[in-house]
């Protein structure tokens, strides 16, 4: 990175040397070298390019954060801020599963636990099955191996018939979509249909998410089954104080072992912790393209007083107020803002269609990422602009016009 940023410096000074060494020493002496009309065009150019980078990088960065964020905490259809999900061991063997779950429902605080096939959010286990439907069409639904009170932890109600009980028993839950997807022509009327020739079909259940928000929810059976690959604990009250019940709880247990126990809600964060990386890489790109952009007009704005102060003078002579001025001297970076959002808005946005493209639900955002962007990069030029603005209304006529 060093070396990177030493070439680059060389390389961006490399051309203003060259043209240092090329002016002629009579015309430096003589008060004759200035900048010409093209030099000054070309600082114009590239302070609309450093508007546009900024104004694009900062749209970016907030679209991203503003869809993972919205991801992160969308409603997975229950509560997951009270639960706690560990992942048994590979190895464990199915008493020794149980034991540890007996114990831990016996822990202060520990409302409940339950098994299932995986964790709600996680896809590391997935099971795919072929059911018929009536006309003996088949179709894939998902399947979900959970123990007998996974809803009562869940703290989940029926839609209709009902759900499994706290014992063992015969038939399975569907959810809405994989009663329609069986060719019922409600959910309700799947209760007590066969779902094959050993299943009973016993009740609907709610959605749940059991995936990031780039994957569509789809069908899902629930059958009773001895899964025992992660337990899920519901606490009352503080986790930290469970938490740590079930960390030395699992040091009884499975000593040679390192516990895996982490909260549902950072189960769903974890889907988008790439995402948030990414922000973090786009904002602090913003904010380096935010300040070039800021020192850029901050420069211009400088050269241009210094250029047009006689103009600013007799203008003041002539009627001017002070007000005038200032508006004189914040029209260009105005153009040069618009000019530079104007340039940014599309890339930015078409960027940001391509990420957001995936997600099968989005961020009620709208427009407000690139409206929030041109608003903060113009209130950062405004406020590097502003000491120069002022300093043109205070010129003083007698200073201007006796050089």
């Amino acid at each position: 990175m060093a070396a990177i940023g030493l070439g680059t410096g060389l390389l961006a000074g490399a051309y203003p040397a060259w043209l240092a060494a090329r002016v002629p020493a009579s015309s430096a002496l003589g008060g004759r070298a200035g900048e010409t009309r093209e030099g000054y065009r070309m600082r114009r150019v590239l302070s609309v390019a450093q508007f546009a980078a900024a104004i694009g990088l900062v749209a970016a960065s907030l679209a991203v954060w503003w869809q993972a964020d919205y991801a992160s905490h969308i409603d997975p259809g229950f509560d997951a801020s009270r639960q706690l999900v560990l992942a048994m061991p590979d190895k464990a063997r199915p008493a020794a599963i149980h034991a540890f779950k007996t114990e831990l429902a016996h822990l202060p605080g520990v409302d409940g636990v339950t098994a299932m096939s995986e964790a709600a959010g996680r896809d590391g286990m997935k099971i795919i099955r072929n059911f018929k439907r009536p006309g003996g069409e088949n179709v894939k639904i998902e399947q979900k191996a959970v123990d007998a009170n996974f809803f009562e932890v869940f703290g989940l109600h029926p839609l209709a018939g009902r759900l499994f009980a706290r014992v063992r028993e015969p038939g399975v839950v569907l959810n809405a979509q994989g009663a329609l997807a069986l060719g019922f022509a409600t959910p309700e009327a799947a209760v007590g249909q066969m779902l094959d020739r050993e299943n009973r079909i016993i009740g609907i259940a709610p959605d749940l998410r059991y995936q990031s928000l780039r994957e569509k929810p789809g069908p899902i059976v629930y059958m009773q089954e001895n899964e025992r690959n992660v337990v899920v604990a519901r606490v009352r009250g503080p986790l930290a104080p469970a938490r740590e019940g079930a960390e030395a709880l699992w040091q009884r247990h499975f000593p040679d072992e390192v516990a895996s126990i982490e909260t549902a809600t950072s189960v769903f964060a974890a889907n988008y912790s790439d995402d948030l990386r990414q922000a973090k890489l786009l904002a602090l790109s913003s904010l380096v393209a935010t300040a070039l952009a800021g020192c850029g007009i901050f420069v211009l704005s400088s050269y241009t007083i210094r250029r047009r102060s006689r103009e600013f003078v007799l203008r003041k002579l002539h009627g001017a107020s002070r007000r005038q001025i200032g508006l004189l001297v914040a029209r260009e970076w105005l153009v040069l803002l618009a000019l530079g959002a104007a340039l940014a808005c599309g890339p930015a946005w078409l960027w940001s269609e391509r990420y957001l493209a995936p997600f099968v639900e989005r961020a009620p955002m709208g427009a407000w990422p690139l409206v929030l962007a041109v608003l903060g990069v113009g209130a950062t030029a405004l406020a590097a602009c502003l000491r120069q603005a002022i300093s043109a209304m205070r010129l003083p006529p007698a200073l201007v016009l006796r050089d």
